[in-house]
């Protein structure tokens, strides 16, 4: 899953990855389908009005593979906003338990998202592909998310710094 990092003075903000552990989040056993995301998109990586449990491989994928109860395990669930779960149809992505730090940066002031040179050569074309397919790098509803989260982001950092200028 990705996590926004720090702002940094050279324009843009740096995208980390969480991993998750299916054994010690309780994914295995846990009925909720938010608690490894803690409530956030897995694609976008930030929390989201609209969102429904994804099957990350897509059921009618596995039924023509003969795959069809792959589709009900919790390793193939994936907590994500509606409107890209939709955008990604039964398309094959990159699954966001995947993506590794630095991966992707949010450029500013436009807070779109682009793939860096950190993508392993080997992933890059779906990198390029599930952006694209999804939306992530400029669609009006994730600019919006990002634009939001950037806001708390702004006020969180502003009143950390008056924190410890209060302390000194």
């Amino acid at each position: 899953m990705l996590v926004a990092g720090s702002g940094g003075s050279d324009g843009f903000v740096r995208i980390l990855a969480m991993k998750v552990d299916p054994v010690t989040t309780g994914l295995t056993s846990s009925p909720s389908y938010e608690m490894p995301s803690r409530g956030s998109c897995g694609y976008c990586a930030m929390l989201v009005m609209k969102s429904q449990v994804d099957h990350f491989i897509p059921v009618a994928l596995l039924k023509v593979q003969g795959k069809d109860t792959l589709a009900y395990e919790w390793s193939n669930y994936r907590y994500g906003e509606g409107v890209l779960n939709q955008k990604k149809g039964k398309h094959k992505i990159l699954d966001p338990f995947e993506v590794g730090d630095d991966w992707f940066k949010v450029l500013l002031p436009s807070l779109q998202l682009v793939i860096t040179s950190n993508v392993p050569r080997r992933k890059r074309k779906l990198a390029e592909f599930t952006l694209e397919k999804m939306g992530m790098r400029d669609r009006e509803v994730v600019v919006r998310y990002r634009r939001d989260w950037f806001k708390l982001y702004r006020v969180r950092s502003q009143k950390a710094v008056t924190h410890r200028r209060a302390r000194v």
